[in-house]
């Protein structure tokens, strides 16, 4: 049996790096290496997990806690627990997920059966108010798999799978640091590409935590929003410059990504109302070719006619409700003096 690296990135999982550190020391395979990737965590993450391993002695000597000494981002932790890894296999961990008790056990007996580069599982999705199974993919053959990767669906996860770990290392893969959001589109699109095999097991491996999602985006932060924005076409972008050169079909499909998100951006900002944001993404949108813009059924003169009615509409809709705030604000003062 070879050695599987275990890479978790931690930061403000305060309530979630117990439950999740307790499934990686309670595997049924022993063979592996834990690695903890600290990006300043500003709570007391690393303290619990440092509590939890005092109860797994017999794992102790196989656990790394790396620092990083300022927070430099999931793809950057990433990087690093890659870097620190040892094992002929790794797999990603996010810190408040969590596996099943035989996951990596489940994975390498199906990797030793078909010699896959990348073998996945069903992962347990978890809400507020229920719970979703997301079964794994089969895909057919290759091209399959890298182009539903590059697409935004909900099967591009890096994060429960078990990975040769030749393929990042041979091919010099890292995740763009800085480029947190789509991080998973742009790394899985890449292993995709350069695996030799891939297979998977019927059985639920993963457990993804979502009940906390909406708590935490309740509130819409204009800027995170347009921040995120950027950064999904940045990781797009990225495939782009490497499917350049190689097979056209790659190609296609990158040009139909990016535009499908730049259609995506210029509806926040218009949503938003934003100018400055609405102008960045009509810049960007009037630099690519006619036959890209005809993949989300614009052309250069449709487009021009779009930004003029849509910057009219921003125009008009900030006056307007610049002019309502005035109103409600005299409304306030001359009621507050009654």
């Amino acid at each position: 049996m070879y050695k599987v690296s275990i890479l978790v990135p931690i930061y403000g999982v305060e309530q979630f790096i117990e439950r999740c550190s307790r499934s990686l020391f309670e595997q049924t395979y022993q063979r592996l290496e834990f690695i903890f990737v600290n990006d300043c965590s500003p709570d007391r993450s690393v303290s619990v997990l440092k509590e939890v391993i005092t109860d797994y002695p017999e794992r102790k000597d196989a656990i790394k806690i790396v620092e990083h000494e300022r927070n430099r981002g999931l793809a950057a932790a990433r990087n690093t627990g890659l870097n620190h890894a040892t094992g002929e296999f790794v797999i990603c961990v996010d810190s408040d997920d969590w596996l099943v008790q035989n996951t990596i056990e489940l994975l390498v007996d199906k990797q030793l059966e078909s010699d896959a580069d990348i073998v996945s599982g069903d992962r347990l999705i978890h809400y507020d108010c229920h719970e979703s199974i997301l079964p794994a993919t089969h895909f057919r053959d290759k091209e399959q798999m890298v182009l539903q990767m590059m697409q935004h669906t909900w099967d591009h996860f890096v994060t429960g799978r078990l990975f040769r770990g030749s393929i990042f290392f041979e091919n010099g893969l890292r995740w763009q640091e800085g480029f947190d959001v789509a991080e998973d589109r742009y790394m899985m699109t890449l292993l995709a590409y350069h695996a030799h095999g891939f297979d998977s097991v019927n059985s639920i491996v993963y457990h993804y935590e979502r009940s906390n999602f909406n708590a935490l985006t309740n509130t819409v932060d204009v800027k995170r929003v347009f921040r995120n924005n950027h950064q999904e076409l940045g990781n797009v972008l990225f495939l782009e410059e490497f499917f350049r050169n190689k097979e056209i079909v790659y190609q296609k499909e990158c040009s139909r990504c990016i535009m499908e998100q730049l259609a995506n951006n210029i509806q926040a900002a218009i949503s938003y109302r934003d100018k400055d944001e609405y102008n960045h993404v009509v810049d960007i949108i009037k630099s690519r070719s006619d036959s890209e813009l005809k993949l989300i059924g614009w052309n250069k003169n449709s487009l021009l006619e779009r930004v003029r009615h849509c910057y009219g509409y921003i125009v008009f809709s900030r006056r307007v409700g610049k002019m309502i705030r005035g109103i409600r604000k005299r409304v306030k003062a001359v009621l507050g003096n009654q």
